[in-house]
């Protein structure tokens, strides 16, 4: 519900500071024009759940779709037992189900893998949409089975899952051995994301234990909490068996 007229976001600077105000207008016109900009504006802050109202040919409650690649995502969510909607609220998050996206660090597609990992997987940049979503679930599928002996709980490591489909799985092998060796089991989401955090400081990332080094998971985290908060509204609308 409109609380307020929408109001312009800016930058303010000092009147004097002419030097920094043509650096920062410089700098914003070459983001803006890369498109970068409306990207972020999509991804971060548009309402998912208003985008399915106002996006009647794509998405629509009275067609009972999500996106227009429901049937793909649904087909090869299937196979790997994970739920649909879940993998329509990653996909939301990574490419807002843009497929020619292409973001600064190389990844690519609508499940915006990157070039290595996709490659392991069958997927290329010349891959169809039905084929990135093949692949990247594979992917998912990989993490999930390699980390079964470790997160028991399946919804659990579902959402260890997501966190290392952002951060890459090898710090979660660190830990996973760190909640080891404090003696945090059975292991769970927020014990793995505690031991990840203790992998920022000294004490932690000298560990012998720890293979992988420094890393502060912060921007994981909010992935998953994201993730799994719309994934919760598209369970309030669309039904698991849809």
């Amino acid at each position: 519900m409109p609380i307020s007229e929408p109001e312009p976001i800016a930058w303010a600077v000092n009147s004097k500071s002419v030097k920094w105000l043509t650096e920062l207008n410089t700098w914003l016109e070459h983001f803006q024009q890369k498109g970068n900009l409306a990207f972020l504006q999509r991804k971060y802050f548009d309402n998912p759940i208003l985008y399915i109202f106002h996006s009647p040919d794509d998405h629509s409650l009275s067609k009972g779709k999500l996106s227009p690649y429901d049937e793909p995502i649904k087909k090869y969510s299937k196979k790997i037992g994970w739920d649909w909607r879940l993998i329509s609220s990653l996909i939301y998050q990574e490419s807002r189900f843009t497929t020619g996206f292409q973001s600064s660090s190389g990844a690519f597609g609508i499940m915006q893998m990157m070039p290595v990992s996709a490659a392991l997987f069958g997927v290329y940049s010349s891959s169809s949409v039905e084929e990135q979503i093949e692949g990247g679930t594979k992917m998912i599928h990989y993490m999930d089975t390699a980390f079964a002996p470790y997160v028991v709980d399946d919804a659990e490591r579902q959402k260890v899952v997501v966190a290392a489909y952002n951060l890459g799985m090898a710090h979660f092998y660190d830990a996973f051995e760190l909640a080891r060796k404090m003696n945090k089991e059975p292991l769970t989401y927020a014990v793995v994301i505690e031991c990840l955090k203790c992998k920022s400081k000294p004490q932690y990332y000298n560990d012998p234990v720890v293979r992988f080094g420094y890393v502060n998971p912060w921007y994981a985290d909010r992935f998953v909490k994201e993730i799994f908060a719309r994934y919760n509204a598209y369970c309030a609308i669309f039904p698991a068996d849809n």
